[in-house]
């Protein structure tokens, strides 16, 4: 399969932490990030999605490896800009992270992007600390190993998972475009949506408790109270809306009115 790469357009060195910017031009409207184990994603008005890096680089390896390929999923592969491979698959822009962390450098991304794009986002890694997305307006496709998930002002919709880690989500506004289901096997799932939000809800723990101060109408016959064998609740707010799926396998869900 024959891939086209994306050139690098621009460069630029500041003062900040954050001392070096990438700036790529999308070709799609969907971006992929793979293997990204620490990030900040934010949605913003413009057309280009700029890349941001702090490196706290081991300076020795990086001088042994000059000139070398890095091997990664059956080749070797050049490390790219800042660590990453960027190209586009498809229908996708691709940026994935291939410089390790623990060996080479410790590497922090900030990264804007175009606020209507849609995100997909995996990553697999042991090594995974914590993801942030803010401020975007298409859909979300988030799944992680160990990372946490901090969701701020994110409309949906969105499908988000993460087995070690947790997830919380404050939103400032739901869409009534698609469904909405966050779910951690390990950890608690902490959520934050306005009171006015018309919505079908169901909310499962299996080995948590359910926490809420929303005016949901329950529907009974489809729930079950708390305990060890885990809780369901099944209802809507505002008479019904958009669906949002909770679930927490192990961990405790937490929903909250704002």
């Amino acid at each position: 399969m024959k891939y086209l790469y994306i050139f690098i357009i621009s460069i630029a060195f500041n003062s900040t932490n954050f001392a070096q910017e990438y700036t790529v031009t999308p070709t799609t409207d969907w971006v992929e990030f793979v293997d990204m184990n620490e990030v900040i994603i934010s949605g913003y008005d413009g057309k280009e999605i700029i890349i941001e890096f702090d490196e706290d680089v081991d300076t020795k390896k990086q001088e042994t490896s000059k000139g070398l390929k890095l091997w990664d999923q059956g080749s070797f592969v050049d490390k790219g800009v800042m660590g990453l491979k960027i190209k586009q698959k498809n229908k996708v822009l691709l940026i994935k992270q291939v410089a390790s962390d623990l060996f080479d450098a410790e590497i922090n991304y900030k990264i804007k992007v175009p606020r209507n794009m849609n995100i997909k986002y995996q990553d697999k890694d042991w090594l995974g600390n914590v993801v942030e997305i803010t401020e975007m307006n298409g859909t979300l496709e988030i799944s992680t190993n160990h990372n946490n998930i901090i969701l701020n002002n994110n409309t949906g919709p969105m499908a988000v998972k993460s087995v070690y880690g947790s997830i919380d989500a404050i939103f400032s506004q739901v869409s009534q475009e698609g469904s909405i289901s966050l779910y951690s096997a390990y950890q608690d799932i902490d959520v934050s949506i306005p009171k006015s939000t018309k919505s079908n809800l169901q909310v499962i723990t299996d080995f948590g408790n359910i926490y809420s101060d929303l005016e949901v109408n329950v529907d009974l016959d489809n729930s079950k109270s708390g305990g060890i064998v885990g809780s369901k609740m099944v209802g809507d707010i505002n008479q019904g809306g958009v669906d949002i799926l909770l679930q927490a396998t192990y961990g405790n869900v937490y929903l909250r009115g704002q």
